[in-house]
């Protein structure tokens, strides 16, 4: 155990929440924790303190409480190290993992204003729309949609996306190399069927993925995804060599 810092503005449960999050990932901590009382006085600190550290550990999904029985150390499989591209999270997304299968939901043409706006199309412009949705183990991980110029999209109709990598499906059968483009990351709580098909509560977050995939100059492919912050995570590996990131389930 670590010596809490009591001179830091950081709260006494951040600095006992970051502890156990060290010892986790470290291995020291399997199974049962210890318990309230035993942390307490194993840290110097009131249960409330390590009641809150928990609570939070608890949000995160790194532990399990069971009635009656304690606090648990959340069982999880890692999926193995992606290959992906940098700075790509679809590719994360799309890379090989024992346990994981994706579901084409639907693959048509849908005229969509915002996903044309965002295309530099005008609004009732044709596009190819795909809507995929991934599991792991029969348990929903993340809700991915995707919209393409018409022009751009159309040989995707006959494709099978229900394996392998988007970019190298456009690349293979549409023409198009996608060589740069954005990603924007933020929080959400979804609605609708996004929530419904993904096993959310009301009001439960979830983390929102936007991107635009660019061809040169031109914008190719615009997309949003959806992926259970308590299901998933999300892992950046980075050298001065270059880097990207790997979705672990």
């Amino acid at each position: 155990m670590r010596a809490l810092d009591r001179t830091s503005p950081l709260p006494l449960w951040a600095q006992l929440m970051d502890e156990l999050r060290r010892r986790l990932a470290e291995g020291e901590l399997s199974g049962r924790l210890p318990t309230e009382p035993s942390l307490a006085a194993g840290y110097g600190v009131s249960r409330q303190t390590v009641r809150e550290a928990l609570r939070r550990l608890r949000d995160a999904g790194l532990l399990t409480a069971e009635r009656g029985r304690g606090t648990f150390v959340r069982e999880t499989t890692p999926a193995p190290p992606a290959e992906v591209l940098p700075g790509s999270l679809l590719a994360a997304l799309e890379a090989p993992a024992a346990g994981r299968t994706v579901t084409v939901r639907a693959l048509d043409r849908l005229a969509d204003p915002r996903a044309a706006a965002r295309l530099g199309l005008a609004a009732g412009a044709p596009l190819v729309h795909l809507e995929r949705l991934w599991s792991a183990d029969g348990t929903a991980l993340a809700h991915d949609r995707a919209w393409f110029p018409e022009e751009v999209g159309e040989p995707l109709l006959d494709s099978d996306l229900r394996r392998g990598s988007l970019r190298q499906a456009l690349e293979r059968w549409c023409g198009v190399r996608v060589d740069g483009g954005s990603e924007r990351l933020c929080m959400t709580a979804p609605g609708g069927e996004p929530r419904r098909l993904l096993g959310l509560e009301k009001r439960q977050p979830a983390l929102h993925v936007e991107r635009l995939g660019r061809a040169g100059d031109r914008p190719v492919e615009w997309g949003e995804t959806l992926l259970r912050g308590d299901r998933c995570g999300l892992r950046l590996d980075w050298s001065p060599a270059g880097g990207g990131w790997a979705v672990d389930a």
